[in-house]
């Protein structure tokens, strides 16, 4: 009996750590979270925005950014991702242009994610 309990309870450990790989695994692989911000801010437009290179997703692509005077990252995370949370924007940007804390240059270029189908002010 003691034999079937142990071999028992080793299968419950291996599942559970096989499951929590796949879903470790799942987790990892996704890169911008799923969480939309329950207003939608309606962006209003004079000109589309067309940037020369982009990485499609499924909602979403990356644009590059040339940094303007006044813009910070969460002001760059509001215009071009106004559906989701701020702050997991800004993340991702971060990780992305590899910054080191909210620290922009002026001029200098970002990969920045940009809502599909949303037109923006300049």
């Amino acid at each position: 009996m003691g034999k079937q309990k142990l071999l028992w309870i080793l299968s419950l450990v291996l599942i559970f750590l096989l499951c929590s790989g796949l879903i470790y695994s799942d987790q990892k692989n996704k890169e911008m979270p799923n969480s939309r911000s329950t207003v939608n801010k309606p962006v209003s437009s004079k000109t589309n925005l067309h940037p020369n290179k982009k990485i499609n997703t499924d909602s979403y692509v990356y644009i590059h950014y040339k940094v303007k005077a006044k813009d910070d990252l969460y002001s760059l995370a509001h215009k071009f991702m106004p559906a989701y949370e701020a702050s997991d924007v800004v993340k991702v940007i971060e990780k992305k242009n590899n910054l080191n804390g909210a620290t922009i240059y002026i001029n200098s270029t970002l990969l920045i994610p940009a809502e599909k189908d949303i037109t923006y002010e300049n």
